[in-house]
């Protein structure tokens, strides 16, 4: 009996210590928790469409710096034309700044690494977007719907673009995939009628289902010979086009 009440007191102690590390914080317009590491992660606002200005995440929140935006947290500021976050985010969360229908100018740190599932769906006026060195990771829907996504500039550091990241970006013309990406998700660049130029990386290891599904305007695409890009492009019955590996660059200017 006495074992069973130390154990039932032990949970109580762990789901309360998990609920006070949880607990919802706010200051200014912006909610927050506070994470095991004393970083401040911001789950939610109270911004959304009222604003028309320019959208500046503040650095420290409650005097916790700011590591990542949460699932949600800066999502559906409808009006906001721009969004700079700080230095000292290393990861976006699920959602973390989906519907934001006007933004058309997204500031990214240095210090991003990791941007997670459908961050930034349904982000429909964006036109251009520039991931710094250090991100790995682009997850799953991140760029879905970004129907006005003209301009993407990869960093040489990116390893997975995951499942519909950019499935229906229709603006998008030319893509250079950087050498260092080894895996493409299912789908991953479905869905862009107008994408003519197109370069797989030496690098890549695995490609999901269908990466190019309903690319129509796509004939031939740039690879290395003897890739297994290579034998990806032949298998969708394209032609493929033998060029050297393209360095990692930072640049992939879509022509309008």
């Amino acid at each position: 009996m006495k074992k069973l009440i130390v154990f039932i007191f032990a949970i109580f102690i762990l789901f309360g210590v998990c609920a006070l590390s949880e607990e919802v914080k706010k200051d200014g317009n912006f909610e927050y928790i506070v994470l095991e590491d004393g970083t401040a992660e911001i789950v939610g606002n109270s911004i959304y469409g009222g604003s028309k200005a320019v959208v500046n995440v503040p650095a420290t929140l409650g005097g916790y710096p700011v590591s990542s935006i949460g699932k949600e947290g800066l999502f559906g500021i409808f009006s906001a034309p721009e969004i700079i976050l700080p230095e000292g985010i290393t990861r976006l969360g699920e959602m973390a700044i989906g519907s934001c229908f006007d933004l058309k100018k997204i500031t990214l740190p240095s210090t991003l690494t990791y941007v997670g599932e459908a961050a930034f769906q349904f982000c429909d006026s964006l036109e251009e977007i520039t991931f710094p060195e250090g991100v790995t990771y682009i997850g799953k829907y991140c760029f879905d719907g970004c129907s006005n996504l003209k301009t993407i500039h990869f960093p040489s550091t990116l390893k997975t673009i995951d499942d519909t990241a950019f499935g229906g970006c229709e603006k998008l013309k030319s893509l250079i995939i950087p050498e260092g990406v080894e895996t493409l998700g299912s789908l991953a660049f479905s869905f862009l009628d107008n994408l003519t130029d197109l370069y797989l990386p030496s690098t890549l290891k695995k490609c999901g289902f269908m990466s190019f599904m309903e690319c129509y305007s796509l004939e031939s695409v740039k690879v290395v010979k003897g890739s297994y890009a290579e034998k990806i492009v032949i298998n969708e019955g394209l032609k493929c086009i033998y060029v050297d590996p393209i360095l990692p660059e930072q640049t992939q200017e879509n022509a309008e």
